[in-house]
Formats: structure tokens, C-alpha cells, sequence
């Protein structure tokens, strides 16, 4: 028949079938069955209340609705919906099948919802309140997150934060990145490698005004001149905006220990990262430069020009275009006219060129400005 509805309770104590065949919707709002429950509507949406924990199925020519007053929902057998799917409980849900067809994906509730099938459905996901945990693919699906909080890892088509949190257990993959001012994203941190054991959003295109916090593994510790890359733009854009009250160079504490944030990090330098305290000064004792981080202590000491016994001179500036300051050195009298300038980073060398011709034996004065 067409439309099937009942708004009185009914209690089943096996499986539950409701099937319209023809034109007309399934709603059935006061249920309370103990086994599967299978809604077909080839012309219509359903809607179904059940008073525990639902076991479902069902082939749905419009939207799908299901709200477990207790417990959690998961799918058993064959789940085939063109408008969406729509989900609402308080405990543990799940969704192992891949998805698939031109709908959706909500979820709301105070419970969670376990994502681990490769879906390929191509309408939004939706997630209001309650937990998404993404073990799977939305590789199709926009992801917009308004409350409650997204974590796992997995391919999304594009992630927009209105509200809620999202933390990532290893990597989110996804195009553009959106975190708006009611955003927050919160990053684990337990080492510096990232999407192993520090988590890693990949963005084709990043915009954020959001909050960042950051969870460190207690067992942390980084070196001087470590870097933390927090988002890899794989664009070629620049970030647009920053986390609130962290514009560029701002402090970040991860487990007491100081780094400072920059937007214009990595080899496209468009990477969101944190950079452990690093070269604010440098001075010289004939030969050997000493260079200190931002806490003021001596951080490590070079020879730029190995055996060399004259004094040098030295400069600190970002050549590199990182945001970290580098090291630049010139010799003194008596040597060729050398200039070298090492990475702020790990101090490795990344120019090293004659300022004049080889045969000038004067001091070469490095500047920056």
C-alpha cells in the first residue's frame, strides 16, 4: 500500500517489515521491537522511533529517518537510500556498509557513530552533536561539522567547521579545510612524525579562525629547531586567516615546552606548523658562532669555515622563507670572501657562494634587515 503510520505504541518482539509499495511514507513514531527492523518505501521516506536499540535495513526512495530512545543504531543487511540517512541516538551507533547513491549522511544525538565502510555517497554529512569516528572513507561526501566532535582518521571531499571540535587520530585528507570562529581543532601530539605519531590535517586549501588546542602525549620531548607541521597545504594558495588569538609567530605551549606558530611553513611555505624555539641571536669568538633560542640560552655552536683561523661576522634573518630565523656568516681577513647561511631549523647548510672575487682577502660583513 501507499503511506503506513502510526503514532500509537507498538510493541514487536521479533523482526519488524514495513513496506510501501506504492506512493506514501512510513512513519511510525512509538515503536518499540526488539529485532531487525526493515523499512522499504520505494516512493516515500520513512521515519521510525523505536524505544531501545535498533537493528536495520531497508531500501528508502526518499529520506530514512531513525531515532533509538535508548541505546545505539546499527546496520544489518542491505541499506539502500536515495534521499539520506538520518540518525539520532544516545549510545553506541555504527555503520559498516559502504553507502552509496546521491543522499546524505546526519548524525545527532548524544551517542556516537562509527563510520568504517569506503562509502561513496554524494550528499553532505551533517554532524550536529554527539561523536562521528571515521575509520572509513567520505572521500565523496562534504563533511560539515556544527557540533559535537569529528575525530579518526580517513579521506573526506571537503571538511567545514561552523561549530563543534575535530581531532584527528592520524590524518584527515580532504580539499578545501574551513574552520570558522566557532570551530575548534584540536591536534594530538606524540611525536614529529606526522600522521604516524602526531596528527596531520592535509588540506588542498585552508581557511581558519577557529580555536587550536593541542593534546601532548605526556612522554614528549622534542630537541631545539624540531618542527610540528599541524596542517599540510597541498595547495598552492596561502592559509587564509589564523587560529583565534594565534597570528604569526605566536607562542604555543605543548606540554610546557615552547613553540611558536607559523602559517608559512613547509616546502610551499602555506603549512600550518609549530616551530620549537629557535636562533634569535648569534654571536662570535674569532672563528666559532654561537647562536641562542627565544628562551636566551646557547642552543649549539659552528665553525662555518672549517679550519679557518680569522674571526667571522654574523647576521640572523629568515632567507629561507619558513618563518624561522637562519644563521648568516661572512669571513673575515685573510679568507676568500665567503658567505654562508645555515637553516634556523637544524642548522644545516643551505647557501654557501663567494660575495667577491676569490682572490679578495678582506673581512665580508653580513646584514639583514
Amino acid at each position: 500500500a501507499g503511506t503506513i503510520s502510526s503514532t500509537r505504541a507498538l510493541g514487536v518482539g521479533g523482526a519488524t517489515t514495513l513496506t510501501a509499495t506504492a506512493v506514501g511514507n512510513i512513519v511510525i513514531t512509538s515503536l518499540s521491537c526488539q529485532g531487525l527492523i526493515s523499512a522499504d518505501a520505494f516512493q516515500g521516506n520513512a521515519t521510525i522511533v523505536n524505544a531501545g536499540p535498533i537493528l536495520f535495513s531497508g531500501t528508502v526512495n526518499g529520506i530514512y529517518s531513525l531515532k533509538a530512545l535508548s541505546g545505539g543504531i546499527t546496520d544489518f543487511g542491505l541499506v539502500a537510500v536515495t534521499g539520506g540517512l538520518v540518525l539520532e541516538a544516545p549510545g553506541e551507533s555504527r555503520i559498516d556498509q559502504d553507502l552509496s547513491g546521491p543522499g546524505g549522511l546526519t548524525f545527532r544525538g548524544a551517542g556516537s557513530l562509527n563510520l568504517t565502510g569506503q562509502n561513496t555517497f554524494t550528499g553532505p554529512t551533517l554532524l550536529s552533536s554527539g561523536t562521528m569516528v571515521l575509520t572509513g572513507s567520505l572521500a565523496t561526501s562534504p563533511v560539515t561539522v556544527s557540533g559535537g566532535l569529528l575525530t579518526g582518521s580517513g579521506s573526506l571531499k571537503s571538511l567545514i567547521v561552523t561549530g563543534g571540535t575535530v581531532t584527528p587520530d592520524f590524518t584527515f585528507d580532504c580539499a578545501p579545510l574551513s574552520l570558522g570562529k566557532a570551530g575548534r581543532l584540536v591536534m594530538q601530539v606524540g611525536g614529529i612524525v606526522p600522521g604516524v605519531n602526531q596528527a596531520l590535517v592535509s588540506a588542498s586549501s585552508v581557511a581558519i579562525s577557529g580555536r587550536l588546542a593541542i593534546a601532548g602525549n605526556p612522554a614528549f620531548q622534542t630537541i631545539m629547531g624540531s618542527r610540528i607541521t599541524l596542517i599540510n597545504n597541498t595547495g598552492n594558495s596561502k592559509v587564509s586567516g589564523h587560529f583565534a588569538g594565534l597570528p604569526e609567530g605566536s607562542q604555543v605551549l605543548v606540554n610546557g615546552m615552547r613553540y611558536f606558530i607559523s602559517y608559512r611553513g613547509g616546502i610551499g611555505r602555506n603549512d600550518v606548523v609549530l616551530n620549537r624555539p629557535t636562533i634569535v641571536a648569534a654571536s662570535v669568538s674569532n672563528r666559532l658562532v654561537t647562536v641562542f633560542d627565544k628562551d636566551g640560552k646557547p642552543r649549539a655552536s659552528i665553525l662555518p669555515f672549517g679550519n679557518y683561523l680569522g674571526k667571522a661576522t654574523v647576521a640572523i634573518a629568515d632567507v629561507t622563507g619558513d618563518g624561522v630565523p637562519d644563521v648568516l656568516t661572512g669571513s673575515g681577513l685573510g679568507n676568500r670572501p665567503h658567505v654562508r647561511v645555515f637553516n634556523g631549523v637544524n642548522l644545516g647548510g643551505v647557501h654557501s657562494f663567494f660575495a667577491l672575487e676569490p682572490s679578495y682577502r678582506g673581512d665580508v660583513a653580513v646584514a639583514a634587515g
